[in-house]
């Protein structure tokens, strides 16, 4: 909202319309430019982002535990296990 009222207020001197209107609209067309930027990254890119890295980490996470357990796995079970307290 804080971008469109920015853009807003300025698209007259960005196209150069009033008194002193084509000196100015040079530093508007990069003000301009510059809170669109702003606002694609804030609220396009950063979330994107962090959506992506979010799931690589949840599968590198969930990859570490699996790997543990299939080197586990062969070297377990199927071997004969003593007996404990509870068995008896």
């Amino acid at each position: 909202m804080t971008t469109s009222a920015i853009i807003a207020g300025l698209l007259p001197t960005a196209l150069g319309l009033g008194i002193g209107g084509a000196q100015r609209s040079a530093i508007a067309v990069t003000i301009i430019g510059g809170r669109s930027l702003c606002l694609f990254l804030t609220l396009l890119l950063v979330p994107a982002a962090y959506e992506k890295l979010d799931a690589l980490e949840q599968s590198l996470a969930n990859q570490r535990p699996k790997a543990w357990f299939d080197r586990l796995r062969p070297s377990t079970f199927g071997r004969p296990r003593p007996a404990t307290h509870s068995d008896r």
